[in-house]
This record gives structure tokens, C-alpha cells and sequence, in this order.
């Protein structure tokens, strides 16, 4: 066990890479290309999102939007 534990600290993001590849293979083949990109968009928003919350609260989610949406 702890020799697995050392190849997956040793080779952490090429591990992560093929497991990555291999989801995203499966879910092309399975749901098909574009939905499978919409997924991963609505994926990637939903980090960006979490990650402005943990870093400044609704306040700053409020914010970031109050100033994308602005009028000029």
C-alpha cells in the first residue's frame, strides 16, 4: 500500500491526466461531443463561482457581477 501511495505522490498529475482523459472519453462516446461540453463549461462556471465565494463572500460575487453587467 505504501508503495502505490509513493507512485501516486510521484506521479500525481500524469495519474490525474489519464483519469481526466479517460472520463472525458467515456462521457464524448456516452453523451455525445457538445453536451459533453456544455458540461464541462457549466463545470468550470461553477468552480470560478465557488472559488469567488470562498474568496470574498456574496458580497464579491455581487460585486464582480454588479460590475459585468454595468452600463458604460
Amino acid at each position: 500500500m505504501d508503495e502505490f501511495r509513493q507512485f501516486l505522490k510521484e506521479y500525481k498529475w500524469r495519474v490525474i491526466g489519464i483519469a481526466s482523459g479517460i472520463l472525458l472519453t467515456v462521457l464524448i462516446f456516452t453523451i455525445g461531443f457538445w453536451r459533453t461540453l456544455l458540461l464541462i463549461a457549466i463545470t468550470a462556471l461553477s468552480y470560478f463561482v465557488g472559488c469567488m465565494l470562498d474568496k470574498s463572500g456574496k458580497e464579491g460575487l455581487e460585486e464582480f457581477f454588479s460590475r459585468l453587467f454595468r452600463k458604460n
